[in-house]
């Protein structure tokens, strides 16, 4: 797992997610305080590759809703 901050100051982690079919790359947005007291919105997508994709949206999402975000591969 890797963290560090985006450019808004949101608190990024990159995490690998061993499954019984492979590996699934997430990324999550928001402080470590608003995990315990907020549910996670969570990315929807239909294409590999979908979290770059997302450029600064989760970042702004977090900021906005005070909620953590979470997208994958």
């Amino acid at each position: 797992m890797s963290q560090r901050q985006d450019d808004l100051g949101s608190g990024v982690r990159d995490l690998l997610i061993d499954t019984p079919r492979g590996r699934l790359f997430t990324r999550a947005w928001g402080e470590h305080d608003c995990w315990k007291a907020l549910a996670p919105i969570v990315l929807i997508h239909d294409s590999l590759g979908s979290v770059d994709l997302w450029r600064d949206f989760p970042s702004r999402l977090t900021a906005s809703t005070g909620h953590p975000v979470i997208a994958y591969d």
